[in-house]
């Protein structure tokens, strides 16, 4: 038998509440059930926007640690597929961003890997 481990990252991301009213209604209305999922009773932006709101009405503010939401991959895919149709301003420089980190999400995962696999550091 051979065994092998994986190391899944996660990444926390932080919007403002505009990008993310921007993305849950890019989400909401988009073609891909999988997204319009994320908006729905139990859905990571349904959650998120709740949370966001909740916060408001008690504290009147939202601090950074309130504003950042991880994600494994799948879902953060998900996020740039929201708004892949979008030709907006926003919605370019919010995809630019993402697929920004999505690179370098790849190029982690690819080093956390290989760590797993041979016990020694790389450097990337």
């Amino acid at each position: 038998m051979k065994v092998k481990f994986i190391a899944p990252i996660e990444i926390g991301v932080t919007l403002t509440k505009e990008e993310l009213d921007y993305i849950f209604n890019g989400a909401a209305h988009h073609y891909s059930y999988d997204c319009k999922s994320m908006t729905e009773v139990g859905g990571v932006l349904y959650g998120w926007k709740n949370s966001w709101e909740f916060r408001l009405k008690i504290k009147h503010e939202i601090d950074d640690q309130d504003k950042t939401r991880f994600f494994k991959n799948r879902e953060f895919q998900l996020l740039i597929k929201s708004i892949e149709f979008d030709g907006s301003e926003m919605a370019s420089d919010l995809k630019n961003k993402l697929w920004l980190v999505l690179h370098s999400w790849g190029k982690m995962q690819e080093a956390a890997n290989t760590f797993m696999e041979t016990n020694q550091p790389v450097t990337i």
